[in-house]
């Protein structure tokens, strides 16, 4: 999945402009910071989750040609300044390549089985007063 994100956000070109002023340090270049805006939002991961999980896994950070694992800042920035036109045409383009993708919810929930107040469990007995019930749905075709 990355390497197509890749090759469709290389193909695409630079998702906004850098602007550099003054001194200090480099900015990431943008279609890195790109592909790895939309894989933390494919991933559906909260920023200090997916910053955790990059520093795990360099081989993401070597996919997107930078130099070293960016702050969760930096990471929100590249939402802040890509247009939403170009991330239209990027889900637009995977689209294309993959047209049967699937997207599913998941849920679950404890549904209680008599009206005695009571836990998951009971000590003295192991009695079990809820059920748990997981629900998948396709949310695209529904």
């Amino acid at each position: 999945m990355a390497e197509l994100l890749k090759s469709v956000i290389w193909q695409l070109g630079d998702p906004y402009r850098m602007k550099r002023r003054g001194r200090g340090k480099l900015y990431y270049p943008p279609k890195g910071m790109a592909l790895l805006a939309v894989m933390m939002f494919r991933m559906a991961l909260n920023e200090r989750e997916y910053v955790n999980w990059l520093k795990t896994n360099k081989w993401l950070i070597e996919l997107a040609e930078l130099p070293n694992t960016p702050d969760r800042r930096s990471i929100n920035r590249v939402f802040e300044r890509t247009p939403l036109e170009y991330l239209e045409r990027l889900e637009a383009e995977i689209q294309k390549i993959i047209p049967d993708s699937k997207v599913y919810g998941v849920d679950s929930m404890g549904i209680k089985q008599s009206k005695r107040t009571g836990a998951w469990s009971d000590k003295n007995n192991r009695r079990k007063d809820f059920k748990k019930l997981h629900i998948i749905a396709d949310l695209v075709n529904r």
